[in-house]
């Protein structure tokens, strides 16, 4: 653990998570459906954003409802914008389209074991948990790798947040749908480089959420 007088004088990399806001087909599966941004969903974006200004580089996920926004920033803000699919969302396989409740009230073992044991189960024709985190990871990581000092603007998705927290807080998968992510969530997270190591460390998450 950083002693408090250690972290100064530590070189770091701050990386900024924004989920993307509403977009069409809300209240549905929607991990690889590729739907745009309501105009109420730009708007919780931007307001996310209001007091944040200082990044170098904006990486984005591929998808609609995360690159359509990254792009309008870095083009009102001249900055650099990297598209990595390994942002992207968790393809539902068969669920993807379906209303949640629909899901719950036809599949309610498998929608428990999804969420109680979610290494352990993978939606019909869709992807695992464990395969979203190790893409999710291995993006993660090499963006500290690539852009170690700088500010960073990640605009990616509910899912790749919680998986992202669960490997940084090293908590069971199990729990990572306790952690509340809602549309236009802005977490921060900051690397520290030591010689031998990165030390991730989460400094705020949602933090506009309490009045």
């Amino acid at each position: 653990m950083l002693a408090t007088n250690q972290i100064d004088s530590i070189l770091s990399t701050t990386i900024d998570l924004l989920r993307h806001g509403v977009c069409g087909g809300r209240g549905k599966f929607q991990g690889s459906t590729d739907n745009a941004l309501l105009p109420e969903g730009v708007q919780q974006m931007e307001r996310a954003l209001k007091h944040h200004k200082n990044w170098d580089v904006v990486v984005s996920s591929p998808l609609k409802r995360c690159h359509e926004f990254a792009k309008r920033i870095c083009d009102q803000r001249n900055l650099r914008l990297q598209v990595d699919e390994r942002w992207r969302e968790m393809d539902f396989g068969q669920w993807e389209g379906e209303g949640i409740q629909t899901i719950f009230a036809n599949f309610p073992e498998e929608i428990e074991r999804f969420y109680s044991q979610p290494e352990n189960f993978i939606p019909p024709d869709g992807e695992s948990v464990l395969h979203v985190m190790e893409r999710v990871v291995s993006a993660f990581n090499e963006l500290f790798d690539s852009h170690k000092g700088k500010n960073l603007l990640v605009i990616q998705h509910g899912g790749t947040t919680r998986v992202l927290l669960a490997h940084i807080l090293n908590i069971p998968l199990s729990r990572a749908t306790h952690i509340d992510v809602p549309y236009a969530c802005l977490t921060r997270i900051r690397v520290y480089h030591e010689s031998d190591k990165n030390i991730p460390v989460l400094i705020s998450h949602n933090p506009d959420s309490i009045d």
